[in-house]
């Protein structure tokens, strides 16, 4: 059974981002799953596909379950 043996965390990008209270600093990233069986699992979480980086806020998703 293969198992995760190794977890990072890699920054994307960053980008300070305008509202009516000065500007807050939004940031996206991926993780890299190293598991036991030398395999490799790059989990993005960045912008949706239909993102087209007009409107910076997210926009509202349905949650899902992967259970």
């Amino acid at each position: 059974m293969t198992k995760p043996a190794r977890l990072y965390l890699i920054h994307q990008y960053s980008r300070d981002i305008a509202v009516p209270s000065g500007s807050i600093l939004m940031s996206t990233g991926c993780y890299l799953v190293q598991t036991d069986d030398e395999r490799n699992i790059l989990i993005d979480s960045g912008m949706p596909v239909d993102a087209d980086g007009s409107d910076p806020r997210p926009k509202s998703r349905p949650i899902s379950s992967l259970s």
